[in-house]
């Protein structure tokens, strides 16, 4: 919604989205005699790495996981990235003290052989494989990754694979973990504004039956298409058939979807349950960042220092190059000055208009 009205149908929503966790081969862990992790510290992390890392037997600890060390370091992340200091005062997540204690930590286990090779040189597509192979046995990304599929996938490298995820927890090992709430939604389809009121009405009719709840029949049809062709009934839901598995592609979901829900993919039950545990834990943990389902058009003259590439580019970012030893703190620091000279400072001054006018939230 902008300014009270409704602009979109959104894709996937939930009362609790979150972005991502860090993964872990729970199966390799167990295969080592290691079984359940207790990560209660960024220490602890470190040092279940060094138990773990084994380069000789192509065998490394770590992904690159700086975007999802922000759950323990409390680094905001939710765009616009920011947070508030001791005052009250907006401070944007490359401000805060604890990215740096971030960085340093993420380079440390570059500097100490831990971190994979292609991770290193921003081999990132090749990332899945890597985690499903075994080649590395801690990873980061998103939560909609870890389902039926995944599994499948993994197994056919490695029967034993199971992808597991770490709880929330604290860099320090000390206080309570927090975990921030992703937008409610982030997708979104739009109807064209040329559209008669009978072809909106009609377009609204598709998107009410493609929308439709967990369990209906019009939600089975459109994620698993026809009974006794695409899916057979099964203990744990519909299973695809050769049919199915050649057809069907959750596609529709893109236009309009019901409430986000874990459904059983490929008849992996273990790994749904996994899922919602994990969730139900989170949430005991889980916070509204500042502007959060917030939908605020920055003036033209500050959309660089939002979009703020220096720090946000996915490969090459001035974080990712102090890990990897091409850039030191001094340069990074230099670039969060260059950043408020070049529009953040002005930036900081809109949003505090905008929570001076409608709240943090």
């Amino acid at each position: 919604m902008w300014n009270n009205k409704i602009y979109g149908l959104p894709i996937y929503p939930g009362n609790k989205i979150f972005a991502g966790a860090i993964f872990y081969r729970a199966d390799i862990l167990q295969a080592l005699g290691l079984g359940t992790p207790a990560i209660n510290s960024i220490q602890d992390l470190y040092d279940l790495g060094k138990e773990i890392n084994d380069p000789k037997r192509g065998r490394w600890a770590f992904d690159d996981i700086m975007s999802y060390l922000i759950q323990p370091f409390g680094v905001p992340f939710n765009p616009p990235n920011w947070t508030t200091d001791s005052k009250g005062d907006l401070i944007a997540a490359w401000e805060t003290p604890q990215v740096i204690e971030m960085i340093n930590w993420e380079a440390s286990i570059v500097r100490a052989g831990m971190m994979h090779p292609e991770s290193i040189a921003f081999q990132v597509s090749s990332g899945t494989q890597r985690f499903q192979n075994g080649s590395m046995v801690i990873t980061g990304g998103g939560i909609g990754g870890w389902n039926g599929y995944d599994a499948v996938a993994g197994k056919a490298a490695n029967k034993s694979y199971e992808r597991a995820a770490l709880p929330p927890f604290t860099a320090s090992g000390t206080g309570t973990p927090t975990i921030g709430l992703g937008s409610s939604a982030s997708i979104f389809s739009y109807l064209n504004a040329g559209l008669s009121k009978s072809q909106v009405e009609e377009c609204l009719r598709i998107a009410d039956y493609i929308a439709a709840p967990f369990g209906s029949y019009e939600y089975t049809l459109t994620n698993f298409g026809a009974q006794g062709v695409d899916w057979s009934p099964s203990a744990s839901g519909p299973a695809l058939t050769a049919t199915g598995q050649k057809n069907v592609q959750q596609t529709f979901n893109f236009l309009a979807s019901a409430m986000n829900v874990q459904s059983v993919q490929s008849g992996y039950v273990d790994v749904v349950k996994a899922v919602c545990a994990w969730q139900q834990n989170a949430g005991k943990y889980s916070y509204k960042p500042l502007f959060w389902n917030m939908n605020v058009s920055v003036p033209p003259n500050l959309a660089n220092a939002l979009t703020a590439t220096a720090f946000t580019a996915s490969n090459g970012n001035i974080l990712e190059e102090v890990v990897r030893g091409k850039s030191t703190v001094a340069d990074f620091q230099a670039a969060v000055k260059s950043w408020q000279r070049n529009g953040g400072n002005a930036l900081r001054t809109f949003f505090d208009g905008i929570r001076a006018k409608y709240g943090d939230q």
